[in-house]
């Protein structure tokens, strides 16, 4: 028994798509999301709660993945419309940039307008948001 409750180690196995945290440590540390990961993850599932905590926390809002994806870019993959939306007004208004490319060259905005998205098109625009240089497939 490792002390963590139950239900939190069943979350937490939820979260990691159903992997075991077994076999994760090195040298003694067990590898933990960073903020800015737990950044991402939170905007992608479109909770904005745990995302402004850690945002006002001090978290980076520009750190980009090994792909070069922004927690912004990750909050397009939100499924909830309104959560998408309230996702990236949050993380515009904490000083994400809406010109972050990703390492296709591609923006935010490339990726908005490929969705469809009409309403985060207009709130990415109204940021400064302008196409990237790469296409999108």
């Amino acid at each position: 028994h490792s002390g963590v409750p139950i239900l939190q180690r069943a979350i937490e196995f939820s979260l990691s798509g159903g992997t075991s945290d077994q076999g994760t440590e090195k040298e003694g540390l067990e590898e933990v999301e960073t903020p800015e990961e737990q950044l991402r993850s939170a905007a992608e599932a479109g909770r904005s709660e745990p995302a402004a905590a850690l945002l006002c926390a001090g978290t980076s809002v520009n750190a980009a993945d090994e792909s070069g994806f922004t927690a912004l870019m990750f909050a397009l993959d939100c499924c909830d419309a309104t959560e998408r939306l309230e996702m990236a007004r949050l993380l515009l208004l904490h000083g994400a940039d809406p010109n972050a490319l990703d390492h296709q060259k591609l923006s935010v905005l490339d990726w908005a307008e490929q969705s469809g998205d009409h309403a985060l098109i207009r709130l990415l625009r109204a940021h400064g948001a302008r196409p990237g240089q790469g296409e999108a497939e």
